[in-house]
């Protein structure tokens, strides 16, 4: 699950930012860029000291919870700044995945090292391609709620409801047709 959720912010983050802050493909590019190079630091700088000094399990759900601050911190956001906190909120959480690694690692034998690494990277990869499609998924089903409200909300009150993936701000849906 934490493979597939972290596909949302680079899968959708350049239509969410276009369309929430209108910026430019390079203020898109330098936000990636940001949180990339912050999201690296975090664990070449981190991951060592938090588990030495808090274990792996802590770190593992302080990057977690870290992680979910920031997907439900992006969610609610209106202002650029509060977009930046957030981002760098959610870069702090690279410290999960490498903790959570080494803490399967501890639990199975030393001859079993290879297949479990195996099977980590196995399902990054297809948690690469599900979340990417997921979340595009989600976008458009967004798009058409906007696209629809656009069209039938000109005598109708619409009502804001908020999506199970927390990247994609709020959609707005009309309400349903009386009868």
């Amino acid at each position: 699950l934490l493979s597939l959720a972290s596909q949302a912010f680079p899968s959708v983050w350049n239509f969410f930012t276009i369309r929430q802050f209108d910026w430019s493909p390079s203020q898109v590019g330098r936000s990636l860029g940001v949180f990339g190079i912050l999201f690296a630091l975090s664990q070449a700088i981190l991951i060592g000291p938090s588990i030495k000094y808090l274990g792996v399990r802590a770190t593992v759900l302080i990057g977690l919870t870290l992680g979910t601050i920031a997907y439900v911190g992006v969610s609610l956001i209106h202002t650029e700044l509060g977009l930046w906190t957030f981002l760098v909120i959610g870069s702090f959480s690279a410290i999960a995945a490498p903790a959570l690694t080494g803490l399967l690692a501890n639990n199975v034998k030393d001859n079993q090292q290879g297949e479990l690494q195996g099977a980590v990277n196995a399902t990054n990869s297809l948690t690469a391609i599900i979340g990417e499609l997921g979340c595009l998924a989600l976008l458009a089903v967004a798009a058409l709620a906007l696209t629809r409200l656009t069209v039938s909300a000109t005598t109708h009150e619409a009502e804001t409801v908020y999506p199970p993936n927390g990247e994609l701000a709020a959609t707005v849906r009309p309400p349903a047709p009386t009868r």
